[in-house]
């Protein structure tokens, strides 16, 4: 879930919105009703935007997001809402270096095989 807050942000958005959709991610936009960005926004596609003001508090409680990438400050409200929900929030800033920022959309996965961590495991004795 991507969160847009304030005019100035509406580049960003679109860097991370491309990223996720890059990845193959379903995104979920919300924007503040103070936030006029979503006509550029709405060029990516295939994306839902929900127009909420402190409506985001209420859905966080529901929502099934994986993330919430902000690009301000959020309200101390919407950070409670994304603790109660287990919902980490992505503070840190775009990054220009899009495989870098393709890491915050994709889920870690560790294939290895069952040995001990200094060679095979030594058999029963």
């Amino acid at each position: 879930m991507l969160r847009v807050e304030k005019q100035g942000n509406t580049v960003k958005a679109l860097q991370a919105a491309i990223a996720a959709q890059t990845c193959g991610t379903a995104v979920q936009l919300s924007v503040s009703s103070s936030a006029q960005a979503i006509t550029q926004l709405d060029k990516v596609g295939g994306m839902q935007v929900f127009v909420e003001g402190e409506g985001l508090v209420g859905r966080l409680k529901s929502a099934t997001a994986d993330r919430l990438r902000v690009f301000t400050e959020m309200p101390r409200a919407v950070r409670v809402a994304a603790i109660e929900a287990h919902i980490p929030l992505v503070e840190e800033p775009v990054v220009s270096n899009g495989r870098l920022e393709l890491r915050y959309y994709l889920h870690e996965q560790a294939i290895s095989e069952t040995t001990h961590r200094y060679g095979n495991v030594v058999g029963k004795k």
